[in-house]
């Protein structure tokens, strides 16, 4: 991914909506930020293609004072032909992808490390009751 553009707002937070720039056209996916929750150490959220056939589960659990395990769930439209289409022709693009945009999120973190100041980017964590 190279990166997104018309975020719905600078908090990210449930119904933050953005696209993510893939091939930088309108055919890019429009995703949709939700179900976020809090518990102690362990963070989730999901976002959704607007189309609803792409979903998308981020797990973040504290491993130490000091660093983060991230893991991330990718799920498809159950459709075989759909999903041997996308093992042909799409799996190493969304993987390259993936490792880019991995790269670019420790690139970020590092900022936060090296900065005390906002960033372009925020999230918004209320605690939940």
């Amino acid at each position: 991914m190279k990166g997104s553009d018309k975020l719905n707002g600078k908090i990210y937070k449930n119904g933050s909506t953005h696209r993510c720039l893939i091939n930088n056209n309108d055919q890019d996916p429009f995703f949709i930020a939700h179900d976020f929750s809090i518990k102690k150490g362990y963070i989730t959220f999901s976002e959704t293609d607007h189309e609803k056939k792409i979903g998308v589960v981020y797990e973040l659990q504290k491993a130490t004072d000091q660093s983060t395990l991230l893991t991330v769930h990718t799920f498809l439209e159950a459709n075989i032909f759909k999903r041997v289409a996308f093992s042909l022709f799409f799996k190493n693009k969304i993987t390259k992808s993936t490792q880019e945009s991995l790269q670019n999120l420790g690139m970020y973190c590092q900022k936060i490390r090296n900065l005390e100041k906002d960033l372009e980017s925020q999230v918004l964590l209320s605690k939940l009751g």
